[in-house]
């Protein structure tokens, strides 16, 4: 990994940090780095111009020909909304420390989370900064003749990942189902504000018989190893090798059926963790998933964005930019690795995106003969019931193996509509359940397979 090869994280020249398709990138690190406190006040604050003086010059380069300063405070706002959006108003800074030598990390409190601010700085200022949530300590009581059992995920030689399996108190432990999250660090809870979208669907499939399995992704657990890693982070060390280990610890416990549900990108990528469990996983469901590359649903979302600025100069900008990235995605195939490791495609590591491209996921899930089920709601802006959905259903016609179903009204998350505004920060701050409908079908499913 080159050290001059910068990436801004949390904001890149275009980007909604909101976005659970989005995947966070790291950057390599030096050994020396500056303290991140001043410049998560700075950005956090509502003070951009403060927090873009604190960039080194390299960095501050990518802004150039967007407008500079000027542009970077307009993402700063985006970023600033996006985080009231997932963490709720943030109250306070905490303490700065370095868990690694290299890193220096802020805490920040919000009011329904937790957030750490990661930066490393060279001698010009801050080359890179990342987000990453900490969930709150649960509060949520136990439903009557729920249980949760700790264990721990990770194919040997990895480290450890915190997870519990919830079940019933009537359970015969012989079916359970695996929650594997859309990308970006997330906890077991997979938590946005208040709503703990995978405790709530772990709980409703353990009350009609199905034990679940959830779990603290990598990058969550671990941030500066994934730091170090750098461009070298491929979707394996994400998503698919904890996915596949966590398949083979419930075999080993002795569940005669297990089944993987994705969200989001975990919904993308369900078929190639089935494949890669070489038959530990006896069907799959994508929730909000999509056949197309992660670029494709990158461009339609960075587009929601650029629809909301005014028409101009930077507009077109804009517009150029992510026509010009969307076309860089095309050519990721003729990319020499060196090209891969020091390129960026919508903020996102060349080499990341061609690791998940490899897999070739449609023709992965045209030939596999385990049960496939494929949910999507209709009011999902992220996620196109459309041209996502609508492609699974196109590219897996005829196969008897594969169900659908959409839900109309349910946002990304499957929650009950009525509950938000589809927009603004009620969509994810406002208490949210998920659809009892979804977890019906859900169990359903996994007990049929």
């Amino acid at each position: 990994m080159q050290k001059n090869n910068v990436k801004i994280m949390a904001v890149s020249a275009v980007v909604i940090v909101i976005c659970l398709l989005a995947s966070w990138q790291y950057a390599a690190v030096d050994e020396d780095a500056g303290d991140s406190r001043p410049f998560a006040e700075a950005l956090l604050g509502g003070d951009p111009a403060a927090a873009y003086d604190l960039l080194s010059p390299e960095a501050r380069e990518m802004y150039d020909p967007l407008g500079g300063a000027e542009y970077f405070g307009l993402l700063l706002q985006t970023l600033e909304y996006t985080n009231e959006v997932q963490y709720g108003p943030y109250v306070s800074t905490g303490e700065t420390y370095s868990p690694e030598a290299g890193i220096s990390c802020t805490e920040m409190a919000y009011a329904y989370s937790g957030a750490l601010v990661w930066t490393h700085s060279g001698e010009g200022g801050v080359d890179a900064f990342y987000i990453t949530p900490r969930e709150l300590p649960d509060s949520n009581p136990l439903p009557e003749g729920i249980v949760e059992t700790p264990v721990q995920v990770g194919a040997d030689g990895m480290k450890k990942l915190d997870g519990v399996i919830a079940s019933s108190e009537t359970s015969d432990h012989t079916v359970a189902a695996v929650l594997v999250s859309g990308s970006g660090p997330n906890g077991m809870d997979c938590a946005f504000g208040e709503n703990r979208i995978f405790q709530q669907i772990a709980w409703g499939l353990a009350q009609q018989g199905v034990d679940v399995l959830r779990y603290d992704d990598r990058t969550y657990a671990y941030p500066w190893d994934s730091v170090a890693l750098g461009n070298t982070l491929d979707i394996g060390y994400e998503t698919v090798g904890d996915a596949v280990s966590a398949a083979a610890l419930l075999k080993g416990m002795g569940y005669e059926k297990v089944v993987v549900i994705g969200h989001s990108l975990g919904g993308m990528m369900a078929p190639a963790i089935v494949q890669e469990s070489d038959g530990l996983y006896d069907g799959m469901v994508s929730m909000a998933g999509s056949p197309r590359s992660l670029a494709e649903i990158s461009y339609d979302q960075n587009m929601l964005f650029i629809d909301t600025i005014p028409d101009g100069e930077l507009k077109e900008q804009n517009i150029q930019y992510v026509e010009q990235q969307l076309a860089l995605a095309g050519t990721l195939d003729s990319m020499t690795e060196e090209q891969l490791l020091t390129t960026t495609v919508f903020g996102m590591s060349a080499y990341y995106l061609k690791s998940i491209e490899d897999y070739d996921i449609p023709d992965i899930a045209l030939n596999l003969d385990v049960p496939m089920l494929f949910l999507q709601g209709m009011s999902d802006w992220q996620v196109s019931y459309e041209k996502d959905h609508g492609a699974w259903m196109d590219i897996l016609d005829g196969k008897e193996n594969v169900q659908g179903q959409l839900y109309m009204g349910l946002n990304h998350l499957f929650c009950i509509p009525g509950q938000y505004d589809g927009d603004g920060a009620d969509y994810y701050m406002s208490q949210m359940t998920v659809n009892p409908s979804v977890i019906d079908d859900l169990a359903g499913f996994v007990l049929s397979v």
